[in-house]
């Protein structure tokens, strides 16, 4: 039988596979009432001392293969609650502990976050002087350049939630970035 990353793969090339039809979850947010776990988020994240926060990911990263495997998930997303390197580190372990048995997603927020103090001038330049690197130099690039395209197939898609008014120039510079920076290789 295929594996639930491998049917979802045939079915996104039109190909014909065996098994149930394959299947994602944009939003799960059911696990502590169904697994009596809470998923890790951001706050929670950055809140833990450096010290435990690989053992978090791994707990979290366990979580969510939990979460596919019971509900035949094709796609584990989840981690996209995490600050990017955490993502990065949680596709890392995922990988570790499942192989390529699912595939992974992670998506980008299409809104420019707000910069700190000490940052807004320098991005107020950068803004003026130099628009094209700052294309490049997006979201996009991070997570695509973040280790996540090894190991195979992998969904950049913009996030579910993005933000009443946010720019559709932001929208849309993913797409090129992606295509730009996120080619799989050939299996050899």
């Amino acid at each position: 039988m295929m594996t639930p990353r491998e049917r979802l793969r045939a079915a996104l090339r039109f190909e014909p596979y065996d098994g149930p039809v394959p299947y994602l979850e944009l939003e799960f947010q059911l696990a502590e009432e169904l697994f009596g776990e809470r998923n890790l988020r951001h706050g929670d994240y950055e809140a833990l001392p450096a010290y435990r926060r690989r053992d978090e990911l791994a707990r979290n990263a366990r979580l969510w293969i939990r979460i596919a495997e019971r509900f035949d998930h094709s796609v584990i997303n989840g981690t996209h609650w995490l600050p990017l390197e955490a993502q990065a580190e949680s596709f890392q372990i995922i990988r570790e502990l499942s192989g390529d048995r699912f595939m992974l997603s992670a998506f980008q927020d299409g809104t420019q976050a707000i910069p700190s103090g000490a940052d807004l001038a320098s991005l107020s330049f950068r803004i003026a002087d130099d628009p094209e690197g700052l294309l490049h130099d997006l979201e996009t690039r991070r997570i695509l350049q973040s280790g996540v395209l090894e190991g195979g197939l992998f969904i950049l898609r913009e996030g579910n939630n993005l933000a009443p008014g946010t720019p559709l120039e932001n929208i849309e510079a993913m797409y090129p970035t992606g295509r730009e920076w996120g080619r799989l290789q050939a299996a050899s």
